[in-house]
């Protein structure tokens, strides 16, 4: 392949350009004279001119209350999302780390991380496997480094896309925090176009993996967030099965934005994918549509279409390049075997005025997707169909149970349940419409004729927290019946109760994890469900230890 990756390194999923080292990973020179490569670590070292002592260890002292921070912050959300209380959040006086996972300081390395080594861990309680980047807080000496941690652990706890790495845990230590994502064991995108015959991708393959990587895209977009570092290596396959799913990752230079026009004026990205108006310096979420543009390009030739791969380029001629939008479908040998419409879909995407350039989801709308991504005709499966349904009876109580569950799946439990949300998901947003569910339910094709009442009654009892969507994780806690629950997703649901590691929970324990009173829902009938339900004598106040609340869950899940 073309473009070389060199010094690969694993930075919280992602094997990244080492940025000292390797002249792609940047933060972009913006004078009109450069375009350089700069030390950087992920924007939290770099020194905005502060150079008193003084100052730093009073940044330092702040970083060691990030937690009770972003803790306090999420209670004071307008809108609540369950997601967000099924991240362990763990302070240094609770528990440490190596008291839950084995491997932290000596499991085996999954690479190297410019924020230090990532290793695989293991669950003590029930072997399950993640992965564990540590982010060391004596490294942040200043408000912008500390500010960049905290967005970007909240925008980790924010998102819940089938395509998106699955933040875990967030672990405090004395000097170092530490995250805990899902593990992904597929390799990278720059890997597999790495192995291909003739070192790229047919435009079939391609087009599967860019509908992914929009819907995505579409999806932190349409949440206010601009992810600034789409590259091959910040998309991750969940496996190495020919139909692995692909994951985006690495959140570390990303940043909410608003949707007033407000523009960002950081130089970050990676040489080979930034756009050009980074490089001027006044930029908004379309430099992720960009990307795309150019890794579809990298995918269906094997080449970088302005160069920033090999060392020893000129940066002043990447610039130029970049900023005229100048790419050519040569050496013709390498495009021959490349359709018009795929062609079509680049020079709709890498055009220079971000004003002309397409949002995500009129890329999602060209014509050369949609011949390759055709909608899933097959019908809805019939086991899905039922749990749905009866899943619109469920109480508050037992919903909320089957919600916490279903964030203890592991990608082998889930896999038929996501082709089934992809039926679902007609608009190829990450969530379920009212609209697409009744594409879908109202077929006369159907098994079970849904009328539309019917759809709205289904669409409003699996919108768990009153949003105008249905969320991937809300339709596994409807599904939650077509999986195959064991006890280490039992173990991992009560770890996500039991916030403060005391062996036992009670019912305050489960309100505050599932948001009852952020929900306004009736907390004294949600108790008297629960005391009446669970067969345990138990007033309020009394202890639920873990073999009472697995009895609990089989009565939920049946």
């Amino acid at each position: 392949m073309g473009c070389v990756k060199s010094k690969p390194i694993y930075d919280g999923q992602n094997k990244a350009n080492n940025v000292k080292d390797d002249p792609s990973t940047i933060v972009v020179g913006c004078e009109e004279d450069e375009f350089s490569t700069t030390d950087v670590d992920r924007s939290r070292n770099r020194n905005y001119g502060s150079d008193e002592s003084a100052t730093s260890e009073a940044i330092r002292t702040s970083s060691r209350t990030i937690l009770s921070d972003l803790m306090t912050s999420i209670h004071k959300m307008p809108s609540y999302e369950l997601g967000n209380n099924c991240v362990d959040i763990v302070t240094a006086n609770v528990a440490h780390i190596s008291n839950i996972y084995e491997g932290v300081e000596d499991g085996p390395i999954l690479g190297y991380g410019i924020s230090g080594v990532v290793r695989k861990v293991k669950h003590r309680e029930t072997g399950a496997e993640f992965a564990c980047k540590p982010l060391p807080l004596d490294k942040i000496e200043t408000e912008e480094g500390l500010d960049q941690l905290k967005e970007e652990l909240g925008i980790l706890m924010q998102l819940d896309h089938p395509n998106i790495v699955k933040l875990e845990g967030v672990y405090e230590a004395e000097d170092q925090i530490f995250l805990i994502q899902e593990l992904l064991n597929g390799g990278d995108l720059f890997d597999h176009l790495d192995v291909q015959p003739e070192e790229h991708y047919s435009e079939a393959q391609c087009a599967k993996v860019v509908k992914q990587m929009l819907s995505a895209v579409r999806y932190i977009h349409s949440k206010g967030i601009i992810h600034r570092d789409l590259k091959l290596e910040n998309f991750l396959f969940n496996d190495k099965s020919p139909n692995s799913e692909l994951k985006m990752i690495d959140f570390g230079l990303s940043k909410h934005f608003s949707k007033d026009g407000t523009k960002h004026h950081e130089p970050v990205g990676t040489r080979y994918t930034v756009a050009p108006e980074v490089i001027l310096g006044n930029y908004d979420e379309k430099v992720d549509v960009w990307a795309i543009g150019v890794i579809t390009f990298l995918l269906l030739s094997g080449e970088a279409p302005f160069g920033g791969c090999y060392e020893g380029e000129s940066p002043l001629e990447i610039k130029r390049k970049i900023l005229n939008a100048e790419y050519s479908f040569e050496p013709v040998e390498y495009w021959n075997h490349v359709s018009s419409e795929a062609k079509s879909f680049i020079r709709h995407i890498l055009v220079p005025n971000p004003l002309k350039r397409p949002d995500a989801a009129s890329c999602q709308n060209h014509q050369w997707l949609q011949e390759f991504n055709s909608h899933n005709e097959k019908p809805l499966s019939i086991n899905v169909q039922r749990a749905m349904t009866k899943f619109r009876g469920f109480s508050d109580m037992r919903k909320l149970l089957c919600e916490v569950i279903g964030f203890t799946l592991m990608p082998d439990q889930i896999m038929e349940l996501r082709k089934e949300f992809e039926k679902l998901d007609v608009h190829q947003t990450g969530e379920i419409s009212l609209d697409g569910l009744k594409q879908v339910l109202c077929k006369k094709s159907n098994e079970f004729r849904y009328t539309e009442e019917e759809c709205e009654e289904i669409f409003d009892s699996m919108r768990l927290h009153g949003q105008t969507t249905i969320h991937w994780h809300h339709f596994l806690a409807a599904g939650l019946s077509e999986c195959h629950i064991d006890d280490t997703n039992h173990r991992l649901a009560f770890d996500k109760i039991d916030t403060e590691k005391k062996g036992y929970i009670t019912f305050d324990d489960i309100v505050d994890v599932t948001g009852a009173l952020a929900l306004d829902r009736r907390v004294h009938s949600l108790q008297k469900e629960f005391r009446a339900n669970i067969d345990i004598d138990m007033d309020v106040d009394e202890k639920v230890y873990f073999e009472d609340f697995v009895r609990i869950m089989k009565n939920v899940e049946n």
